[in-house]
């Protein structure tokens, strides 16, 4: 009973391992001692009994020599017979000692055997005590080991649970920039289909402006030709000089002002966005309006001059004729279209 809280104070001030270690160590020294006192025991039992069995064979020899000597006795009432008889007495008190001495001392070993028995209950005790420690450590241990694991895997599944987050953050971010950018796309849409409308207009009134810039010139050319043809042959005045050498270069160059609307209605099947980029390129400020009207008013102006030179012809000779603008200039400013 004191081994039992000595032992336990002596483990209590171990480390863990250390005291598995000690109380493995510990079991297997009972464990030892166990064996070699059990063998003990039935070594020890094994001569006992067949010391019993030879005094019991020994008492019963001298009790039927007792018998037989007392028979003899008996039979021989003499003198030699008496002190055989007093020799046979004094034997038989001895053996009679020497039983009562191996009785008792069977009896001394019976309370050893006891004893030693009571010993071996203890030593199961204390193995059972040994072990139940070593297994309480190694539950602890165990404890301790699935504690760290727990913590472990907690911690895993924190990061894994930052992780999933973040990437909810991130999608959710994700589809607001897609939202966006399906709201600007559908701005950018109705706004493409205004300018497409309006292109169309720009353009519809640039072909209707180029065809009757390209009539007007026709129309000047003809004019231009029928009168130079007047003043050619009569040679009157500076004035019809100065006239005729207008009107020359304009003949030189009417032939490039219809190759110039030509290609202007040759031009109109190309796509509506090349046509834009064009005019922007064009536009010095960016702004088509601008650019369009300039060019319909430019054409008034030389209509205007075309008018002026045919009412010059009819009404007969006078100033010079202004000099009508070129229209391969406009073609070259207006390329694009």
């Amino acid at each position: 009973q004191q081994a039992g809280p000595s032992l336990r104070q002596k483990l209590s001030d171990f480390p863990v391992e250390e005291k598995e270690k000690l109380a493995e160590a510990e079991i297997r020294i009972l464990q030892k001692q166990f064996r070699i006192v059990a063998e003990k025991r039935k070594s020890y039992i094994a001569n006992m009994r067949h010391k019993i069995q030879a005094q019991e064979k020994e008492i019963k020899s001298l009790t039927e020599e007792h018998q037989k000597e007392s028979l003899m006795l008996s039979q021989l009432i003499s003198l030699r017979n008496e002190m055989l008889d007093d020799k046979i007495c004094m034997e038989l008190q001895c053996l009679l000692q020497t039983k009562y001495q191996y009785d008792s001392l069977i009896r001394d070993r019976k309370a050893l055997l006891a004893d030693l028995n009571n010993q071996i209950l203890e030593l199961e005790k204390k193995v059972v005590r040994q072990n139940q420690i070593a297994v309480n450590v190694k539950q602890v241990n165990c404890s301790k080991r699935l504690q760290k694991k727990i913590e472990a895997l907690e911690t895993h599944l924190n990061n894994v649970t930052v992780h999933f987050n973040t990437i909810l953050t991130g999608n959710n971010k994700l589809q607001e920039e897609i939202e966006n950018l399906r709201t600007q796309k559908a701005v950018l849409d109705n706004s493409y289909m205004k300018l497409h409308k309006k292109l169309d207009q720009q353009m519809r009134r640039m072909n209707a402006a180029i065809e009757q810039s390209a009539q007007a010139h026709k129309q000047w050319y003809v004019a231009l030709q029928t009168l130079c043809g007047k003043l050619a042959p009569t040679g009157e005045g500076s004035a019809k000089g100065s006239l005729w050498g207008h009107a020359q270069p304009r003949l030189y160059f009417s032939p490039s002002a219809l190759k110039v609307a030509q290609r202007v209605k040759q031009r109109q099947s190309v796509s509506h966005e090349v046509a834009y980029r064009r005019l922007m390129e064009l536009a010095e400020d960016g702004d088509i309006d601008r650019l369009v009207n300039g060019f319909i008013e430019r054409e008034g102006k030389n209509l205007s001059c075309f008018s002026y030179a045919t009412k010059l012809s009819s009404d007969g000779p006078g100033p010079a004729l202004p000099a009508a603008p070129h229209p391969g200039r406009h073609h070259r400013r207006h390329r694009g279209l």
